[in-house]
């Protein structure tokens, strides 16, 4: 059950005096760790009944930042919101990056795995997407039955709140 502070959280105020980490000439990092952590904004709307909705993750690549270069804040600057400055109400979710490898079968029995891949941005080192997989590894774009089908894994995976949102 998600619970959630009324309380003035920093997602309502500035949240990070720091700027994020930025790419510069840092190497894509491939390898999640076991006990990584992946971040996520979000607002109250996205939930209902403290249920996390299906469509707050939206495809083709539902985008995370890793723990592993950032802290949960960092979702919420505007370096990690594409220059955006977010109006105040957002929180941070957190899960394990081995929770988001959720699976399901295409309408041709073929089984359909999501997997963090680390895609920097040039002012968000941390940006990370969930790509579609096949057993072989390839790529592979979900139909839309499918996406509908890992949405509602997503939003059963185990998140914690980091950052409250607030109405």
């Amino acid at each position: 059950m998600m619970t959630t502070n009324r309380e003035q959280s920093p997602s309502s105020v500035n949240t990070s005096q720091r700027s994020p980490q930025h790419q510069d000439d840092l190497p894509v990092v491939e390898i999640f760790d076991d006990n990584e952590l992946l971040y996520r904004r979000y607002l109250l709307a996205h939930f209902i009944d403290h249920q996390l909705v299906p469509q707050h993750f939206q495809f083709p690549r539902p985008s995370f930042n890793r723990s592993k270069f950032s802290q949960p804040e960092d979702v919420l600057h505007p370096d990690c919101c594409d220059g955006k400055v977010l109006e105040p109400g957002w929180g941070v979710l957190e899960c394990f990056a081995s929770d988001a490898c959720v699976s399901t079968q295409s309408h041709d029995d073929r089984k359909l795995t999501l997997r963090p891949k680390h895609r920097p941005l040039p002012t968000c080192y941390a940006h990370s997407e969930l790509w579609c997989f096949l057993p072989d590894g390839t790529e592979t774009k979900p139909s839309a039955t499918v996406r509908e089908k890992l949405r509602i894994k997503l939003s059963n995976i185990k998140f914690n709140e980091r950052v409250p949102a607030i109405a």
